[in-house]
């Protein structure tokens, strides 16, 4: 795992051309109440959403984003409220929130979307959140 890291390229001086082996992040940012919700979005097709656990960021898809991207989906991969590119400022974090910054997102995108890893345990506020609306 040390050589995988040092085989990283990262420019973290800048959030507009950011670079980590395989992925070139171009952030984009969704306006919530709050505080803003950095993502980014490459590719045509389908949309896929990419959400990271709590404690990761959206660079932990790196791998996974161009496979999905070469297979024929427009990817977003985000960061949670208080991760990576993602404002600090927002009042309270948790499942119901992500779910409602993900629908938001989405919405923004012109989904459907499917959504890829702790999405799943998502599902329920997504829904929730969805019809709320």
């Amino acid at each position: 795992m040390e050589n995988e890291f040092k085989k990283m390229e990262v420019n973290a001086g800048s959030h507009s051309s950011d670079k980590v082996v395989g992925l070139t992040t171009n952030t984009t940012y969704l306006n919530r109440a709050e505080g803003r919700i950095g993502f980014d979005i490459l590719g045509d097709g389908p949309l896929v959403v990419l959400i990271p656990g709590m404690g990761d960021l959206r660079a932990t898809y790196r791998f996974l984003a161009p496979s999905l991207r070469e297979a024929g989906f427009r990817v977003a991969c985000t960061d949670l409220r208080g991760h990576g590119d993602s404002d600090s400022t927002f009042k309270t974090y948790g499942d119901v929130e992500t779910a409602s910054d993900v629908v938001a997102l989405i919405e923004k995108l012109g989904g459907p979307a499917v959504g890829a890893f702790s999405a799943s345990a998502l599902r329920p506020q997504i829904r929730f959140a969805e019809n709320d609306r």
